[in-house]
């Protein structure tokens, strides 16, 4: 749980990172689009996206936030 003194502070930092992650993504993407071309860029790009997804779910930390969540929940 965050403290909600410091909520408003951790949400900044949050979005803050989502941010980043656009002109990143930009970067690469630009490229690669130019190179393979966009469908096949698009294709590539969520393929990948749904392997991180599935390689996600098989990291313990991140299925133990569900169940701190899940148990935060229920009180």
């Amino acid at each position: 749980m965050i403290d909600p003194s410091v909520l408003g502070r951790v949400m900044a930092m949050v979005n803050s990172l989502m941010l980043i992650a656009t002109p990143v993504g930009l970067f690469v993407a630009g490229p690669m689009a130019e190179l393979l071309g966009v469908a096949k860029w698009f294709v590539i790009s969520g393929v990948l996206i749904v392997l991180v997804g599935i390689g996600l779910y098989f990291v313990p930390a991140v299925r133990q936030l569900r169940r701190e969540e899940a148990a935060g929940q229920s009180r």
